[in-house]
């Protein structure tokens, strides 16, 4: 059977070793850089959705008056309606419209 050397190399460090010519240890930090540039770049994708969903939410929030329900909040006081009286014109009182 064969076995990777390097998977053997990380499982029992104490027994077993892989040497590595300068050509190796060279293409293994090229690689190295690249895979963190890769991770890099995708860190900053998700960190550009993620800014561009807040912004989205806070469009929306402005579009919607800028208020948030909140449970227990207390509501705004509403101005009283007024109540209207009728012109009564000639009449005295109500009770004198009735009568007519």
């Amino acid at each position: 059977t064969a076995v990777e050397p390097y998977w053997l190399a990380e499982l029992g460090p104490m027994f077993f070793s892989v040497k590595e010519s300068s050509h190796d240890i060279h293409s293994r930090l090229r690689q190295e850089r690249e895979e963190q540039r890769q991770l890099e770049y995708e860190q900053q994708l998700r960190d550009d959705v993620e800014r561009r969903q807040k912004e989205e939410e806070r469009e929306a929030i402005a579009q919607s008056g800028g208020r948030i329900a909140q449970a227990g909040g207390k509501r705004p006081k509403r101005p009283r309606e007024q109540v209207l009286v009728p012109n009564l014109g000639d009449y005295g009182s109500a009770e004198d419209l009735d009568a007519a």
